[in-house]
């Protein structure tokens, strides 16, 4: 009786406070403890390693839009928008959307009638994730251990390409640690070079 008193005091003290709800049903207090274990405490899966093709795919994990990178990125990142000339039509105006927090830049660019694609920036904060966890500060090990089909390499950068976005993303290590995640589109030093 001890026990199951002081399971849920812990119980309790993460918030759970369904216990009186679900007496109220009439459950014995041992099936509110295992009903609350069961579903009450957070469970870490583990990662399934992706191949390479998956990860050019989608290598933030969705379908790359403004729309959705804005949404799924809107705690973690803020917004900044520049408007330019564009370059084959000057009677339009084009938008730059830059996200960004510290060192931390990623940009899409929005031509006046079509949809806004990404152009480029760089990852140095490990809450701005990939698809699988891939971020800032993981191990070269833990790195590798995301993907199915990427064999364990020591050089200093990696690079892969992701046709369906138009960038190739450079993972940058030093010191056996990830230092930056690079990403580089088509285009993407003339249009950056505009912003400055």
């Amino acid at each position: 009786m001890k026990n199951i008193s002081y399971g849920l005091t812990v119980l309790r003290s993460y918030g759970l406070t369904c216990l009186t709800v679900l007496r109220s049903y009439g459950l014995t207090r041992l099936t509110v403890l295992i009903i609350l274990l069961f579903f009450g405490f957070p469970v870490h899966a583990q990662t399934v390693p992706v191949s390479k093709k998956q990860f050019a795919a989608q290598p933030f994990g969705m379908e790359l839009t403004l729309l959705n990178f804005e949404n799924h990125y809107k705690k973690t990142l803020k917004r900044q928008r520049y408007f330019i000339q564009n370059m084959a039509n000057s009677a339009q105006t084009d938008t730059i959307y830059q996200f960004y927090k510290g060192k931390t830049k990623i940009l899409f660019y929005k031509p006046m009638k079509l949809e806004a694609r990404i152009m480029g920036g760089t990852i140095r904060k490990p809450e701005v994730e990939l698809i699988n966890g891939i971020r800032v500060g993981l191990t070269r090990k833990e790195f590798f251990e995301k993907f199915a089909d990427w064999p364990y390499d020591e050089s200093d950068s990696l690079t892969l390409e992701s046709p369906a976005t138009g960038c190739n993303f450079t993972f940058v290590f030093s010191r056996g640690q990830i230092k930056e995640i690079k990403i580089a589109g088509k285009q993407t030093k003339d249009k950056i070079n505009r912003l400055r």
